[in-house]
């Protein structure tokens, strides 16, 4: 038995060459039969949203093997029946199933893929077969699994090292925050609780601006399309919120260190007016890093859109498309 598997790039392809990997060996022990498997890998942009029906998918131009048995689709791109997310879908006539790995969560991946993965060749053998579909949660838990998945598949700790210019504007107005007298008194007088919400409204702030300039938000023509657009938009949000997040602790990480090298104690007696101690130092660290997120918005407008355009899901399934009318253009 053949079994190929076609993965989107991305999370997707570093799945599933994994559970390939694996799956020669999954397979004899989960089904039952003489069967000698072997399992291929292949990447390709796959437009798999929720819009197109899987006999449109498994009609398309895709790169299978006519020696492979069974088709395995692996997507990061979310498939839902209604409003309820969907883990596999399979047609029996073509022998191709849809897997989509967001609505797997974001923890334990590749069991989980090769779990998923194993019940749709089961059922494409064997609508009968022993190896049941994975058990459907509740409506409010499997939609909160969707939405984690998609984070998960957006991989936001890329853009913290993607956003380059961003980070350029961080650090240079880091730098005279942290050189000037008047952000010193500002960070000893402030107080933990107002440098907590600037910190919150500055990540709040490059999160939004990032969003905004580089027209991230989706905004459906058709009333149909815009629960999806929500969902799409929640999954940007939150990712673009995590890469802030990371990009703001590493700089406060890295100032915090410098104030050790930099800061006299005896200068900073002077301006403080009193002796400076630990406290003062990470409140001044603390005050310099959230004004630098503003400086980070001013780097983030020189940003590749590519790099930003990354973590926005309707963005991902429109590049795909293009892709595939290139394709079919060229052919």
């Amino acid at each position: 038995m053949q079994v190929g598997i076609v993965s989107d790039p991305g999370l997707a392809e570093e799945v599933g060459a994994a559970v390939a990997a694996r799956l020669a060996r999954v397979l004899p022990q989960r089904i039952q039969g003489e069967a000698d498997w072997r399992v291929h890998h292949r990447t390709h942009p796959l437009a798999t949203g929720q819009q197109v029906r899987l006999a449109d998918i498994a009609a398309g131009d895709l790169p299978v093997d006519p020696a492979w048995d069974i088709t395995v689709l692996l997507t990061d791109l979310p498939r839902r029946e209604g409003t309820d997310p969907v883990e596999m879908e399979t047609s029996a006539d073509r022998r191709v199933a849809v897997v989509s790995l967001p609505a797997l969560g974001a923890i334990r991946l590749n069991r989980r893929a090769e779990r998923v993965i194993v019940a749709a060749v089961a059922e494409l053998l064997d609508p009968t077969s022993s190896t049941s579909r994975p058990k459907v949660r509740s409506p409010i838990g499997s939609r909160l699994r969707l939405l984690v998945g998609m984070v998960r598949a957006n991989r936001p700790w890329q853009l913290f090292f993607g956003l380059s210019r961003a980070m350029a504007g961080v650090f240079g107005t880091a730098a005279l925050a942290m050189l000037n007298s008047i952000g010193w008194q500002l960070g000893d007088s402030l107080g933990p609780g107002r440098l907590a919400g600037m910190a919150a409204l500055s990540t709040v702030a490059l999160s939004a601006w990032l969003i905004v300039d580089h027209e991230l938000w989706e905004r459906p023509a058709d009333g149909r399309e815009q629960q999806l657009a929500r969902l799409y938009n929640a999954a940007t949000a939150i990712t673009l919120m995590l890469g802030v997040v990371c990009l703001y602790l590493g700089l406060f990480i890295v100032l915090a260190g410098i104030s050790v090298i930099i800061f006299d104690p005896h200068v900073l007696r002077m301006t403080l007016g009193h002796a400076p101690t630990w406290s003062d130092r990470l409140g001044i660290a603390w005050f310099a890093t959230s004004a630098a997120m503003v400086g980070g918005a001013l780097g983030s407008g020189l940003e590749n859109d590519d790099v930003v355009r990354r973590a926005a899901y309707g963005e991902r399934q429109r590049q795909r498309r293009k892709h595939q009318e290139r394709e079919a253009d060229q052919a």
